[in-house]
């Protein structure tokens, strides 16, 4: 203890007794954990960090400058771990240990990110990642990267849904559809969707309806430059 306390993290954790007989080595070599936890955070090996940090644990929360020496040297290695299973195991110890928003921020981060490769590899659906991902938000509210890959598997969803109310020649009901949506990458796909529909089939469709697709287009993207020539076209603006 006197070692790591004199700087000498290397020494300290040399001294470490194996066993405890009393409150007070147990305090010191809970101290001592702490250093060697350190010591090697600083070593780059995370992995032989873990079981002394986890020593360590019950006298963190109340030491806010050992909590604060974590992070640091938690934030340093984020760019020095090779592989997304090292840094998603890595940064779940982190967040395991103190919960701060540092490690909240990465831990989220890599589970959503852990999430949507199953998403994509087909091992779960749509309904189930989004349920994992909004219980993420428990943790880190705010966490843009969650935040991002919700919105956009929000988006392909409706995509698809206003894809099929499109061929369905349900067109009220998919222009209603990206009305309600706050994605405005929906509004301008589904407008775009009305006016390609127009130009396709501009001598099949009724009057009405070609005006109607117009009038839609204009209501969900109302100041898109793409559109304003059609927009005059069929006397909308």
């Amino acid at each position: 203890m006197a070692a790591c306390l004199q700087g000498d993290r290397v020494r300290g954790v040399a001294l470490k007794p194996l066993t405890c007989q009393s409150n007070l080595e147990q305090i010191a070599n809970t101290f001592v954990s702490f250093h060697q936890g350190c010591h090697y955070l600083q070593q780059k090996q995370w992995q032989k960090a873990e079981n002394p940090l986890k020593e360590a644990k019950p006298a963190l929360k109340n030491h806010p400058e050992s909590i604060e020496e974590i992070d640091r040297l938690y934030l340093e290695l984020q760019e020095e771990i090779e592989g997304f299973e090292n840094l998603l195991r890595m940064n779940k110890n982190w967040y395991e240990l103190g919960q701060t928003t540092n490690s909240k921020m990465y831990y989220v981060r890599d589970q959503a990110l852990e999430i949507v490769g199953r998403l994509d590899e087909q091992k779960i659906n749509e309904s189930k990642a989004l349920s994992e991902l909004e219980k993420l938000k428990q943790i880190d509210y705010n966490n843009a990267i969650l935040n991002e890959l919700i919105e956009e598997i929000i988006f392909r969803k409706d995509v698809r849904e206003v894809g099929r109310l499109m061929d369905r020649n349900q067109f009220s009901e998919a222009i209603e559809k990206a009305k309600r949506s706050r994605s405005q990458k929906l509004r301008h796909l589904t407008a775009q969707l009305c006016l390609d529909l127009l130009r396709e089939n501009y001598q099949k469709l009724p009057t009405e309806l070609l005006i109607e697709l117009v009038r839609s287009a204009d209501e969900l993207c109302p100041d898109d430059p793409e559109f304003r020539e059609v927009y005059k076209l069929f006397h909308i603006i």
